[in-house]
């Protein structure tokens, strides 16, 4: 099965976090973290449906690792695989790694 996003969409797959950081100390557990996720999968976006012009375009692509607030995905499961279904505008950031 598999599911392909509508509109301005994003299908998401959690990534699982750690509570040490890269400098070895470790985190409080309850310290609240955002879930993350990567981007698995991109809708076609937003389009005005009588003249078929794009009025919003995807900030994130194919990849990314974003923060977002659980309670405004849908959670998905297929099969033993979790998804998140999930807005593009309710992302809140993407992650990237220093280099």
């Amino acid at each position: 099965m598999k599911i392909t996003p509508l509109f301005d969409r994003v299908l998401l797959k959690p990534v699982e976090q750690t509570n040490t950081l890269e400098s070895g100390l470790i985190l409080a557990s309850s310290q609240v973290k955002l879930p993350r996720a990567a981007v698995v999968s991109l809708g076609s976006g937003l389009t005005i449906t009588e003249t078929g012009t794009k009025i919003a375009d995807f900030e994130v692509k194919i990849g990314d690792t974003v923060i977002f607030e659980e309670h405004t995905a849908n959670k998905i499961t297929l099969g033993k695989e979790n998804f998140y279904l999930i807005k593009q505008t309710d992302i809140l950031g993407i992650l990237e790694t220093e280099q």
